[in-house]
């Protein structure tokens, strides 16, 4: 199959950032919008912009939006699926080079934490925490697990199990690993808005733990309670923040620049 990318931004009432995007990515190939049960006008200005749109009647969260992004892809004779966050924390501009790479990739992944020095320390925290629970667990440390701006071959992951919730993010980057598909990585900017609360939603820290087996901790999260895990050397933090069900996640910082610096 001949190289024909799809850019897909699965989104969830983003009325509010979406225009802006798509205005910019028109011009970077063709575009699918999956609204996950918005009910503001995300899918009207997917309409008004003239890109691909499906909808979801109910909302179904981020892995079965990829999993609709991906029947989509294969139904149409997409090669590959370069997906990207609706808020406009991943920037268009860097498309181009995420195409280029996927050329010669599986999976290319953006990664944000090539650098780490004006990063605030809560999210330093949660994004090593899943870099160095993929450690231990396949024995590679990825400086960025979790990013959503991310490039796939649509038919290397015709048998993965792209799970719920937030699982898919941590399922295709596990079954790219074990089944040994090429991986590249592209630095992209760490992008944090002022009005969000720099905290890890309690939904996507289950995730992380469900798609990696990591049963025998499941149960502090579960259970929103406070946590210390001992990871890699490294000793993690979480607090649980009750009136967002989110964590903070801290570390010690001189560790995590070592580690980073060591990985990068």
């Amino acid at each position: 199959m001949s190289f024909r990318p799809l850019i897909v931004i699965p989104c969830f009432n983003s009325a509010h950032t979406l225009s802006p995007l798509l205005a910019q990515l028109k011009t970077k190939g063709e575009v699918l919008i999956v609204d996950d049960g918005s009910v503001d006008k995300s899918s009207n200005l997917a309409v008004f912009h003239n890109v691909k749109l499906v909808r979801h009647e109910s909302n179904q969260g981020l892995s079965k939006a990829m999993a609709t992004a991906f029947d989509f892809a294969r139904s149409e004779k997409f090669s590959h699926v370069v997906a990207l966050d609706s808020d406009g924390q991943h920037p268009p501009e860097l498309v181009p080079e995420i195409l280029r790479f996927g050329e010669n990739f599986d999976l290319v992944l953006g990664n944000r934490f090539h650098a780490i020095s004006n990063i605030p320390s809560c999210k330093i925290g949660a994004n090593l925490l899943a870099s160095s629970i993929f450690e231990k667990l396949t024995g590679i440390f990825l400086s960025d697990v979790a990013c959503g701006f991310r490039s796939y071959r649509v038919d290397r992951f015709l048998n993965c199990p792209f799970g719920d919730d937030y699982e898919f993010i941590y399922r295709t980057l596990l079954f790219a690993i074990k089944n040994r598909l090429q991986i590249g990585q592209v630095k992209i900017p760490a992008t944090y808005f002022s009005d969000q609360l720099l905290a890890t939603r309690r939904t996507e820290l289950l995730s992380l733990l469900s798609s990696t087996s990591h049963e025998f901790w499941k149960d502090d999260v579960v259970q929103s309670r406070d946590f210390v895990w001992h990871l890699q050397g490294i000793d993690f933090h979480g607090f649980y923040v009750d009136a967002h069900d989110s964590y903070i996640i801290q570390c010690d910082l001189n560790s995590a620049h070592e580690k980073y610096h060591a990985g990068n």
